[in-house]
């Protein structure tokens, strides 16, 4: 986590409407605790709840400015508890 700002930075891939993850990974900032593996919403340019793979965890920071994941899916959340 980044002792700045708070956040922790995460990679992730889109998941295709058939449910696989392929293509390029995004870089995401975030204060949630996710694990690798895990399904989130992340927000794109086309929808603030798409849904994605987390891919990396504990990245280092980019020299970019991140959209923030703030949402786990919902089974992924029960399966938290």
């Amino acid at each position: 986590m980044n002792q700045y700002d708070g956040f922790e930075y995460v990679e992730v891939k889109y998941t295709a409407s058939d449910g696989v993850t392929t293509g390029k990974t995004y870089t995401y900032k975030t204060k949630l605790n996710l694990r690798l593996g895990q399904k989130v919403y992340a927000p794109t340019y086309k929808s603030d709840r798409s849904e994605a793979v987390v891919v990396s965890v504990n990245c280092p920071e980019p020299g970019f400015k991140c959209k923030e994941i703030v949402e786990v899916m919902p089974e992924e959340a029960k399966a938290d508890a």
